[in-house]
C-alpha cells in the first residue's frame, strides 16, 4: 500500500517531500494506486509548498491542520502561515501564482486582506500589484475601510513600503482621492521629516529620507493632476525638509 501511514500520520509521499526525492515524487502521483486523502497530500502541501503536489486538482491548497501552531501577528492580527502566505514571504511569485490560479484556491475577503497586510510589512511590491487585481476581481473597493477602520492608503503609508507600491495603489482603475483620506496619506509622508525635527537627531537614514521624499513626489504629483486636495500656501513644509537635509544633517 503506497498510501499507508505510519503512527505519526506520515506518508510515503510525505517523507519523499521532506527528503525532497522528486522523482519519487513523481513516482508516487502518477501510481494508480495513488490516493491522495490517503497519502495525506494536503498536509504535505501546507508543510513543504511542494510546486510539484500542486498539479494534483484533488489538493486543497486552502488547508490548514487543526492543530496549527504556524502563525505570527502583523498589527496585531493573527495571520495563519499558509502557502499562499508563505509565497509572499519568500517571495515566491511562481507559487504565489500556482496557489491563486489552482481549483481548490478560495479567494475569500479576510485572506485577500491577510495577505495584502504580510505585502505591506514586508514591503513586497510586486505582490501588492497582483493581490490589488484580486481586489477588483472581488469588487472590493479599494477606498474602504477595511484595516482596521483605514483605507490601503493609509495603512500603506504607516508601513515602510516603496513609491512604487504607493504608485500601485493610486492606479488601480477604482482609486478615488476623496475617499481615501488622501490628504492625511501626505501628512503621513511629511511626518518622518517632522519625528526627526523634532528628536534634533544628529544622522539621518538617507536613503530612508530619500524614499519617503519619492512618496511625497509621488502623492503631490497624483493631486496635481487630479483633485487638488493638497494645498501648500502658507506651509513650512518645503523649507522644514531642506532645512533638515542639507543643512541640520
Amino acid at each position: 500500500n503506497i498510501n499507508i501511514q505510519n503512527y505519526e500520520g506520515k506518508s510515503a509521499l510525505m517523507f519523499a517531500i521532506m527528503l525532497n526525492q522528486n522523482n519519487i515524487v513523481d513516482l508516487l502521483l502518477n501510481n494508480e494506486k495513488f490516493d491522495p486523502n490517503e497519502s495525506n497530500i494536503n498536509l504535505a502541501f501546507y508543510i513543504s509548498n511542494s510546486k510539484q503536489l500542486l498539479k494534483c486538482k484533488s489538493l486543497d491548497v486552502n488547508y490548514i491542520p487543526l492543530r496549527n501552531t504556524n502563525s505570527f501577528k502583523v498589527n496585531n492580527i493573527v495571520i495563519t502561515k499558509t502557502p499562499f502566505i508563505r509565497s509572499i514571504i519568500d517571495n515566491d511569485l511562481e507559487l504565489f501564482d500556482l496557489i491563486v490560479q489552482h481549483p481548490s484556491f478560495i479567494k475569500y475577503k479576510t485572506q485577500i486582506k491577510n495577505a495584502i497586510l504580510v505585502a505591506l510589512k514586508f514591503n513586497k511590491e510586486k505582490f501588492i500589484q497582483k493581490l490589488l487585481k484580486l481586489l477588483e476581481e472581488f469588487n472590493i473597493d479599494v477606498n474602504s475601510p477595511i484595516f482596521d477602520g483605514d483605507c490601503l492608503l493609509i495603512k500603506a503609508m504607516m508601513e515602510d513600503v516603496n513609491d512604487k507600491t504607493i504608485t500601485s495603489i493610486l492606479t488601480c482603475p477604482n482609486f478615488n482621492s476623496k475617499q481615501s483620506n488622501f490628504l492625511n496619506a501626505f501628512k503621513l509622508s511629511y511626518s518622518y521629516f517632522s519625528k526627526q525635527k523634532d528628536q534634533k537627531q544628529s544622522s539621518i537614514n538617507r536613503s530612508t529620507s530619500i524614499e519617503k521624499i519619492k512618496i511625497m513626489d509621488v502623492l503631490y504629483e497624483y493631486d496635481i493632476n487630479h483633485d487638488h486636495l493638497i494645498d501648500l500656501k502658507g506651509s513650512s513644509l518645503l523649507s522644514d525638509i531642506y532645512k533638515y537635509i542639507f543643512i541640520d544633517n
